[in-house]
Order: C-alpha cells, then sequence, then structure tokens
C-alpha cells in the first residue's frame, strides 16, 4: 500500500495545537497507521522546543517495512510500537489522552479481500465510492472510541 505522510509542517501544526497550554509528558497519545514516523517527529521537535518531557506514545502499524523506519528515525522508550492492524486488533491498549493521525485514504484494489469483506461489517460508515477509496470516518471513529 502507498504511504500518504503528513507534510512536515502539517504535522508540526497538528501537534502544536494537540498540546497547546498542556504539558505533553503527562499525556498518552495513540498513533494508528504511524507510518514511517511523521507525526512522531513532530511531537519530537514540539518537546525539544518546549524543553518537555516525550509523552508516552504508542504506534501502531500495518506495513512492517514503514514500522521499522518510523523506530529507526524515533527510537525512544516512550514510543511503543506496534506491528498490527489498528482496525481489526484488539482494543486492549488502555486509556489514551489524545489520538494523532493523518486521515489516510486507501483503495480498495490494495486490500486484501477478506479484510475488505470484515471492514465492511466492522464498520458501517465506510464508504466504496467511485475512486474506490476507503472513507476515513470509520478509522477516526474507532480512535475516539478508544479514548472514551
Amino acid at each position: 500500500m502507498e504511504e500518504f505522510a503528513t507534510p512536515e509542517d502539517v504535522a508540526d501544526r497538528m501537534v502544536q495545537y494537540l498540546f497547546d497550554g498542556e504539558s505533553p509528558s503527562e499525556k498518552r497519545v495513540l498513533i494508528p497507521g504511524c507510518g514511517s514516523g511523521s507525526l512522531l517527529g513532530a511531537i519530537e521537535r514540539c518537546c525539544q522546543e518546549r524543553d518537555a518531557s516525550l509523552p508516552e506514545v504508542v504506534a501502531i502499524e500495518i506495513e512492517s517495512e514503514r514500522l521499522e523506519k518510523a523506530k529507526a528515525r524515533h527510537d525512544h522508550p516512550r514510543f511503543i510500537y506496534l506491528h498490527r492492524d489498528f482496525l481489526s486488533g484488539p482494543s486492549d491498549l488502555g486509556d489514551f489522552d489524545y489520538v494523532l493521525t493523518n486521515p489516510p485514504v486507501v483503495r480498495w484494489k490494495d486490500i486484501d479481500p477478506d479484510r475488505c469483506e470484515s471492514y465492511k461489517y466492522q464498520f458501517t460508515t465506510i464508504i466504496r465510492d467511485s475512486t474506490h477509496s476507503l472513507d476515513a470516518y470509520s478509522i477516526f471513529r474507532t480512535g475516539i472510541e478508544a479514548t472514551q
């Protein structure tokens, strides 16, 4: 599957907004679909600029190559990396203060047919449009539910 990385300036703005007026060190952040780590880098830069400790971050990625790239680029004990499908995996991750993610766009043709069928029944908001893209709303909804 193709990666749609969050541009660095956008990632930085997202993280600055996320931690506006708060100490990141006391927070727990979930990054589903962390890719090669652009959002992790933004968290590191934000904390460095504020001279603050890093929050605990759980970064999930289904593509092992991308996950390994993220680990190599952002190796820190407060960053926990999990190789799994965020949408299908068990929600045994505990509670989070924030969910931070780039809205992924996935082409149906790039998803395993069995997984595609499972998603259609698991997420009632999935829309299969004329471009054969997966509506990302269901991913955000899953992330939001993980924080409640």
